[in-house]
């Protein structure tokens, strides 16, 4: 029953913040615009990112937060739907014949993961990954195989999703659980 109530009030929520309501919000309140220039120069930060080192990003940072004081920014793309995302995602993993069984495992892993995180997949760093599976493990008491089948699963998505352009660079990359084996391949 809590259960329950706690997803209609976050559902509520969700729409009083006008997320994924497909239209357009007008809000002018200051936190509204605050996030909306937080994820303009975030978007910026995050196309110049290969071309840029850590002290020049940092500077960039500080550059367009000075400069856009003083402006409004309205976001006029249309709502991104994280259930687009994972559906295209798992619409081209039946098409490379993975089980009903294996999507769904798939999808309750990247919605969890969305859910706990509390950001868009296109603002999901490695920290955030990194953090999440420690939680999870500390709070499933999982072994090191179900964290790393929870990253390669992840893995997947983002790097499908990097393939796809949807982001410019996956943020599973290549760590690995250590402890865990690793396929060994023969040089013939």
């Amino acid at each position: 029953m809590d259960e329950r109530v706690w997803e209609k009030t976050a559902q509520f929520l969700k729409e009083l913040r006008c997320e994924d309501t497909g239209r357009l919000s007008q809000l002018q309140l200051p936190e509204y615009q605050k996030a909306m220039k937080e994820k303009f120069i975030s978007d910026i930060e995050s196309q110049m990112q290969k071309i840029l080192d850590n002290s020049q990003l940092e500077k960039l940072h500080q550059v367009l937060a000075c400069c856009l004081h003083g402006y409004e920014i309205s976001d006029s793309s249309p709502q991104e739907k994280e259930a687009d995302f994972i559906e295209m995602f798992l619409a081209a993993k039946r098409i490379e014949g993975r089980s009903e069984k294996s999507l769904k495992y798939y999808k309750a892993t990247i919605l969890k993961l969305v859910e706990t995180v509390g950001k868009t997949v296109r603002y999901i760093a490695t920290d955030d990954i990194r953090s999440y599976l420690s939680g999870y493990q500390t709070e499933h008491n999982s072994s090191k195989v179900t964290i790393d089948n929870i990253r390669r699963i992840l893995s997947s998505f983002f790097g499908w999703l990097e393939d796809e352009d949807y982001i410019l660079k996956s943020p599973v990359g290549l760590f690995l659980i250590t402890g865990c084996p690793q396929p060994h391949y023969r040089t013939m």
